[in-house]
């Protein structure tokens, strides 16, 4: 089914700021017409281990198709675990007056989950640098705030209007 667009179009989605806004994470991956499954777990293994700067265990080369499988649950599991510890530890500072809030890499997708976190009124300063879904509803209730810097937001709405 070569020729078709797929890729093309597939590549289009990936490249899409409203598309990818609403995913934790992205990783792109060729599967070609004779596939093999192990191998695409490993392939997105893989590359979820590069964005995160590390190195994969050995054992990677061995796994079969359920301990790949349990791999990138696991994966993907821990990342919304720490954005809920993220969360978490935030919200006990309530003395807080600036939050900076960087995501760990430029080249992937990663998305920044605000969404659970309740800060204090003391608040005065914000930045963000990363995707978000959305604007956190907490952001525009901070009368403190007297600087708020998002980079690489990828919001499709002006963010300024809910500051009002």
């Amino acid at each position: 089914m070569g020729g078709q667009g797929k890729t093309t179009l597939a590549m289009k989605v990936l490249d899409s700021k409203d598309v990818i806004g609403h995913f934790d994470c992205v990783v792109w991956i060729t599967v070609s017409q004779s596939y093999d499954v192990e191998g695409l777990l490993r392939d997105m293994l893989l590359k979820f281990y590069k964005q995160q700067g590390k190195n994969p265990p050995d054992s990677i080369y061995q796994m079969d198709r359920g301990a790949l499988t349990n791999e990138v649950r696991n994966y993907l599991q821990q990342k919304r675990e720490d954005g809920m510890i993220l969360s978490s530890s935030i919200n006990e500072m309530q003395d807080l007056e600036k939050l900076v809030v960087k995501c760990r890499s430029e080249e992937n997708y990663e998305v920044i989950d605000l969404d659970l976190i309740s800060l204090s009124i003391k608040l005065q300063k914000l930045i963000l640098h990363g995707i978000l879904h959305k604007l956190p509803e907490w952001i525009p209730k901070l009368q403190n705030l007297v600087e708020l810097k998002l980079s690489r937001s990828h919001l499709t709405e002006d963010p300024s209007k809910s500051l009002n």
